[in-house]
């Protein structure tokens, strides 16, 4: 199953960081390409898109640690990586 979540891109690497929630107008909570959860400046990225996470990790535009990292908080049941990674619920 191909679960849609929140990304938004950073403005200056291109990078997607999976968005957790908005923490007020400055500050979004973000899971970095790294796995960890931070608050960031919302002036550092592009608008939230809502997409298919599925899609994003078959195409390099997010890691596995970041997968590991909304799995970790619950936003996610589960995630099997496969050649073609698909989600267990």
């Amino acid at each position: 199953m191909n679960e849609p979540k929140q990304v938004c891109k950073n403005i200056h690497s291109g990078k997607c960081f999976l968005f957790i929630e908005e923490i007020n107008d400055e500050k979004l909570l973000l899971v970095i390409p790294t796995g960890e959860v931070k608050p960031l400046n919302a002036s550092l990225f592009e608008d939230i898109e809502e997409v298919n996470i599925t899609d994003l990790l078959n195409n390099g535009l997010i890691t596995q640690q970041q997968i590991d990292g909304i799995r970790s908080r619950g936003m996610i049941k589960g995630f099997v990586s496969t050649p073609s990674p698909a989600f267990v619920l």
